[in-house]
């Protein structure tokens, strides 16, 4: 069974992937493979796009440096049995639609409507964006909607913080 951990990264060290057993890195760096905006949720959405036709397993979408949202993550990551989605981190948190008490002023509703998910009155997640996700979760749903998300990222300015907090909705868990 497939198993990669892929890195969104800018400027981080990621020496600790030596570390991990079991899970195949792929680093999306920002400035090599794209431009160094959208946070990690376009390195994730990028990695979706450009691997859509090859995707098998599970995937571990992590920051460069995950620990100051799930400290002991290495551990952690090998002893991970697979799932279908699972969130990764530290502490759990709840938020309103439009981000309050973390970062109010999120769209998080609008956002939600324009990629046709329906979300509760109050979201929970794990902050940093990071989570396992199968392949077949990601391919449940049509290329045309990750071409969506990338796109919102235009239209919302705060699109990453939005969907940091939509993952697993997206994924419907």
């Amino acid at each position: 069974m497939k198993q990669t951990i892929v890195v969104a990264k800018y400027n981080e060290f990621t020496g600790w992937l030596d570390q991990i057993k079991g899970w195949e890195p792929f680093i999306v760096e920002k400035g090599v493979h794209l431009p160094n905006e959208g946070r990690e949720s376009l390195s994730y959405i990028w990695y979706i796009l450009e691997n859509w036709d090859n995707l098998e397993g599970y995937y571990l979408f992590v920051q460069g440096n995950p620990s100051p949202h799930w400290g002991s993550f290495i551990n952690e990551i090998n002893s991970m049995e697979p799932q279908d989605f699972k969130w990764c981190g530290c502490d759990e948190y709840s938020c309103s639609q439009d981000g309050f008490p973390q970062h109010n002023g999120l769209d998080i509703a609008n956002f939600a409507k324009d990629i046709h998910i329906d979300i509760p009155e109050k979201l929970t997640f794990k902050a940093g964006g990071q989570f396992m996700v199968s392949a077949s979760i990601i391919l449940g749903k049509k290329k045309s909607f990750y071409e969506d998300l990338w796109a919102l990222h235009e239209k919302y300015g705060k699109a990453p913080w939005i969907i940091e907090r939509l993952w697993g909705y997206i994924f419907q868990v």
